[in-house]
C-alpha cells in the first residue's frame, strides 16, 4: 500500500477523491488548509497506481500537489486472490491454473 498525500483547490476535492476511489484507494483523512485549498490523505494500493500521475493531473487540472510514500502491506482481498494469481501465471507463461500438489510429491 502506498500512502497518497494530495493538496488540491477546494474546487477539485471531489475530482481527486473519485481519482482515489477509482483505485480502490481509502480516504483516511480530509481536512482544510489554508486559503481555499484542502489536503486528501489516503491509502491505495500500489498495482493502482499506474497513470497515476496523468490521472491526477487531468482530475485537478494540474492544479494539485501530491506524494506518496509506502505504508506497508495489507492482504489482497480473497475475492481477488485467484484473478490476480492468474494473470501473473499467464504474464510469466506458465499454466493458468497451479499444478496439483501431487505434481510437486512425485512418486512416495
Amino acid at each position: 500500500m502506498q500512502k497518497v498525500v494530495i493538496d488540491t483547490p477546494n474546487d477539485y476535492m471531489g475530482a481527486c477523491t473519485r481519482e482515489i476511489q477509482n483505485r480502490r484507494g481509502q480516504i483516511v483523512n480530509m481536512g482544510q488548509e489554508t486559503g481555499d485549498m484542502a489536503r486528501i490523505e489516503s491509502k491505495v494500493p500500489v498495482a493502482e497506481m499506474f497513470g497515476f500521475a496523468g490521472d491526477i493531473r487531468s482530475a485537478a487540472e494540474g492544479r494539485c500537489l501530491w506524494s506518496t510514500e509506502i505504508a506497508g502491506f495489507e492482504p489482497l482481498p480473497r475475492e481477488m486472490q485467484n484473478q490476480i494469481v492468474r494473470e501473473i501465471r499467464q504474464r510469466k507463461g506458465l499454466s493458468a491454473e497451479p499444478f496439483p500438489p501431487s505434481h510437486y510429491l512425485g512418486d512416495l
